[in-house]
């Protein structure tokens, strides 16, 4: 399915959908956060296997995911996925260890500029999501998401993308204040902040590019009215395979990602705290 991406300026290549230059309230910080989080890798042993299946249908895709090993109650030995082909495209279903159960239908071939996507558990009413998201005015995406079926639960947010700059906000009805965001980017610097909780949280991100192989970035998060308080974390990573993170809890995390063969990869962590000695390992075989 089509999905606004975290790009920063709304520049968009012919042939590609204009969705693809706009930017989503939660992806203000995307920049920095890859760098922070993305691929720490440090508890289960992971076997997930993506198969394409032609026979199915285009587009049509079965994942599995098993942790070996698991302490944790589990209702089937593996989460599992199927993105299901044409005429139901942009639908996918899954069910995780747990037994939980998910379905994602994604609609926007009648309208181009507005997508539809529904999400819900099968189970409960109450967790149903419908999500409308609008891309017909110039470097605008605006979206709302009726939780529960109800407009009582009602979250909504806008988004405007510049050539080096994104502001944003989102509307909750039940918090009531609303969250700000703010993206600019000089050169390869890239700065980013957010307001949460009627300004009571705040969190201040940055993304450097050394060079086409070297990311450094950090985050700090002022909240001194927050169980949480004040935190920092940062994380520097080589050509996004290998990555070092240190966070105000004197947590030390490391990961590695290597390529075994073609559509083999593995993802592998270690994180150790400094101050009680607690560590964990993990490791991921995607195999695709």
């Amino acid at each position: 399915p089509v999905d606004v991406a975290p790009s920063v300026g709304p520049a968009v290549p012919p042939g590609v959908p204009r969705s693809m230059a706009l930017v989503k309230f939660s992806d203000i910080a995307r920049p920095a956060n890859q760098v922070l989080y993305d691929d720490f890798h440090f508890r289960g042993h992971i076997l997930k296997v993506v198969q394409k299946m032609p026979w199915a249908g285009a587009g049509s895709a079965l994942t599995t995911q098993v942790d070996f090993f698991s302490s944790r109650a589990c209702a089937t030995l593996a989460k599992v996925a199927w993105k299901l082909p044409a005429p139901f495209a942009g639908t996918a279903v899954s069910i995780d260890s747990s037994g939980v159960r998910r379905i994602d239908m994604l609609a926007t071939k009648r309208l181009p500029d507005l997508q539809l996507q529904l999400r819900s558990d099968l189970a409960d009413p109450r967790k149903t999501a419908l999500t409308c998201s609008y891309i017909g005015i110039r470097e605008v995406l605006l979206r709302l998401e009726a939780r529960g079926g109800s407009t009582k639960d009602l979250v909504g947010e806008v988004t405007h993308s510049m050539p080096s700059a994104t502001v944003g906000a989102k509307f909750s009805s039940r918090t009531g204040a609303p969250d700000f965001g703010l993206r600019c980017q000089y050169g390869p610097l890239i700065c980013a902040l957010l307001t949460r909780d009627g300004l009571k949280a705040s969190t201040a991100s940055v993304c450097c590019s050394l060079n086409p192989d070297v990311k450094l970035a950090g985050a700090y998060t002022h909240a001194p009215r927050q169980k949480a308080g004040n935190t920092y974390v940062v994380a520097a990573s080589y050509k996004g395979l290998y990555k070092l993170r240190l966070s105000q809890d004197s947590a030390i995390s490391c990961s590695m990602k290597y390529s075994l063969s073609r559509g083999m990869r593995v993802v592998a962590g270690l994180r150790l705290n400094a101050r009680t000695g607690d560590w964990s390992y993990g490791v991921q075989l995607s195999v695709d």
